[in-house]
């Protein structure tokens, strides 16, 4: 089993291809979904961790278990508009190859950010130093997460490319899931800790306005001077 797992990471890294063929084919693919959800936890839960450390690791803690609720959360979401879509626009893949499909996606998510940690540790060490530095690493953690995310559909992408078959109804799907994962983390903020906040733990902040009102907000907050907390 260990071998197997580490044998799928390996894959996901350096040829996704193969397993969306495998998946294709429907060759052995009963513990593809455990897998692949096991290895998109571990890179989400990775640097939600790292996320929070910002402000402690309590924090942090609580934004790992809250990033991989975004992640497989938002998947879940969206499942029946990727089978929908696929199925008006010439995919002929089943409900359960689409699961595996997908989850390839966030598996490669989660691999890029575990590789970005190490760029994530620096960039807010030189970034996170009061009064700025707090919105430059929020606007940081949205361009990250948006990095790996744009990896995960494109290995998908030109997997499906190499096989001739339709990316159409995946390009819908990705603004879907791009739309309901961010309001998804939006709802379930904060996850980086503003370091010179002196509130108590809050677990949720209630809701206000939307997670794209929120980012143009915080792009203003970094393109001029900005004091105020999360």
């Amino acid at each position: 089993m260990t071998a197997t797992f580490t044998q799928r990471i390996d894959v996901l890294i350096r040829s996704p291809h193969v397993l969306v063929e495998r998946i294709r084919g429907g060759d052995q693919i009963d513990d593809l979904p455990l897998q692949l959800s096991a290895i998109a936890l571990t890179g989400f839960a990775t640097f939600g961790f790292l996320l929070g450390l910002t402000h402690s690791p309590l924090w942090g803690a609580l934004a790992a278990t809250k990033l991989m609720v975004v992640a497989l959360g938002s998947v879940a979401v969206c499942l029946p508009a990727l089978h929908v879509y696929g199925r008006l626009l010439g995919n002929a893949a089943t409900l359960r190859q689409q699961v595996c499909e997908a989850l390839v996606a966030l598996a490669v998510t989660g691999l890029t950010l575990i590789a970005l940690c190490p760029v994530w540790l620096v960039f807010t060490y030189q970034m996170n130093e009061p009064p700025e530095g707090y919105f430059r690493v929020m606007l940081g953690a949205v361009a990250f997460l948006g990095i790996a995310g744009a990896r995960g559909v494109w290995a998908l992408l030109r997997a499906l490319r190499v096989q001739g078959r339709p990316v159409m109804h995946l390009t819908a799907w990705m603004v879907i899931y791009g739309m309901v994962g961010i309001q998804a983390a939006w709802t379930l903020r904060p996850f980086v800790g503003n370091p010179e906040s002196r509130d108590e733990f809050v677990l949720v902040r209630p809701l206000e306005d939307t997670a794209f009102d929120a980012t143009a907000t915080l792009i203003r907050s970094n393109i001029r001077p900005h004091v105020s907390g999360e």
